[in-house]
Formats: C-alpha cells, sequence, structure tokens
C-alpha cells in the first residue's frame, strides 16, 4: 500500500505525557558553575594578556567582565526596569 503525505501518525512518545510534564530539564547548578569557571579562567588570562604585573584590581576587573559576559553566553537576563 503506498504512503501518502499526512496520513502517517505522529511518533508513539516514549514516556507519559500526562504524568511527565517535561521530559527533559537542564541541570541548572553545572550550566551555572561552567559559565562561571569560564569567565574567572579567561578573565584572569585577559589581565595579563598585555601586562606581565598587571594590579589587583586590573585582574579583578578582567574577571568580573568575563564572569557577565560568560553569564550572558548561557542565560537571559529580563532587562532592568529604570
Amino acid at each position: 500500500m503506498a504512503c501518502h503525505r499526512g496520513t502517517l501518525k505522529p511518533p508513539v512518545m516514549p514516556y507519559n505525557t500526562r504524568t511527565h510534564k517535561s521530559p527533559m530539564t537542564p541541570k541548572f547548578r553545572v550550566i551555572l558553575e561552567q559559565a562561571l569557571e569560564e569567565g574567572i579562567r579567561r578573565g584572569y588570562r585577559r589581565a595579563y594578556k598585555h601586562n606581565e604585573n598587571p594590579t589587583e584590581e586590573a585582574i579583578c576587573e578582567q574577571i568580573e567582565d568575563c564572569v557577565m559576559g560568560s553569564l550572558y553566553e548561557y542565560f537571559d537576563f529580563p532587562e532592568e526596569q529604570q
């Protein structure tokens, strides 16, 4: 028998959608830790990129900028209301 478009049934889901509202949930803590670690490492390297002896303030500033950049790569933040 020939198969016609639109006559195929949707695939059967391997779980019961009535009892399992969300089959996959992200591990937020793992994602957050990964983003923070990436940002800290990137910021530390950037602080030393063009300066062999950066100040503590310069290191902290680079780390802060890179951590925030990394967080924005992984998470969407609502815009602050003014």
